[in-house]
C-alpha cells in the first residue's frame, strides 16, 4: 500500500507541475508576438503652413518641413529624413484657381515608435533654417518635435511658420486643427481614425534662419 501511495503522489506532482508550466506558457507571450508588437507602427497626422510675415502682407509660401528621429541623428546624409512634408508649386496653382489646398492640407504618415525633431525648414526659395535640428551638446530640439508610441493614432496639429525677412527669424506655433484631421484620416482609414487623439507637437516660438539655398 505504502508503494502505491508513493506512485500516486508522484503522479499527483507531475501532473501538478505540468499544469502550473502549461499556465505560465499561456501568459508569456511568444517570442514572434513580442517582436510583432516592438515592431508595430504609429499614424501620425500633421499639417503645414509656411508663410512670409511683414508690416504689408501675410502670404503662404510653398516649402517643406524635415523630421529626423532623435536615435537615427548621427551619421546620416544631409537629405536622409524619416518624415517630410514637402510643399508642391503644382498644388500651390492649383489653390490659386479655387481647386483645393493640398499644401496646408492635413498629411497622414505611417512611422516608427520614437521622438521626432525637426531638422529643417525650407520656405520658398531662399530662407532654411539654420541647422542642425538638434543641439549636439544638450540633445534637445533646437525647432520643434514630438514623441509617438507604437500602435498610436496621434493628430500632431497644424505647424505654423512664418519668416520675418526684416529681422531674419522664423516664428513658430502650432494650431490645433482636430476637425480636418479626422476629415483627412477618415476619407483613408475610417478605422484608425476612429482611435485618432490629438496631442500637439512642440515648438520653439522663435529662431533664426539663412538667406539663399532654400528649397529651389
Amino acid at each position: 500500500m505504502d508503494k502505491i501511495r508513493r506512485s500516486m503522489l508522484k503522479i499527483i506532482a507531475v501532473m501538478m507541475l505540468l499544469a502550473v508550466s502549461e499556465a505560465s506558457a499561456q501568459q508569456r507571450p511568444s517570442d514572434g508576438r513580442a517582436a510583432s508588437a516592438s515592431n508595430e507602427k504609429a499614424v501620425v497626422v500633421l499639417a503645414a503652413d509656411l508663410r512670409e510675415l511683414t508690416s504689408l502682407r501675410d502670404v503662404d509660401h510653398v516649402g517643406d518641413v524635415f523630421f529626423r528621429r532623435v536615435d537615427r541623428s548621427q551619421g546620416r546624409a544631409s537629405d536622409d529624413y524619416d518624415l517630410a512634408l514637402r510643399g508642391a508649386v503644382a498644388a500651390d496653382w492649383k489653390r490659386v484657381f479655387g481647386r483645393g489646398d493640398d499644401n496646408r492640407a492635413p498629411r497622414v504618415f505611417a512611422v516608427e515608435p520614437g521622438t521626432y525633431y525637426i531638422e529643417k525648414i525650407n520656405i520658398g526659395g531662399g530662407p532654411t533654417t539654420r541647422g542642425p535640428g538638434l543641439d549636439p551638446q544638450t540633445r534637445t530640439p533646437r525647432f520643434g518635435s514630438f514623441s509617438i508610441r507604437a500602435g498610436e493614432v496621434i493628430n500632431l496639429g497644424r505647424l505654423v511658420v512664418h519668416m520675418h525677412w526684416d529681422k531674419g527669424f522664423f516664428s513658430a506655433k502650432v494650431e490645433d486643427n482636430s476637425a480636418d484631421a479626422v476629415q483627412a484620416l477618415g476619407a483613408s482609414n475610417p478605422q484608425a481614425a476612429a482611435r485618432l487623439r490629438t496631442r500637439l507637437m512642440s515648438v520653439v516660438p522663435q529662431f533664426a534662419f539663412q538667406s539663399g539655398g532654400g528649397r529651389f
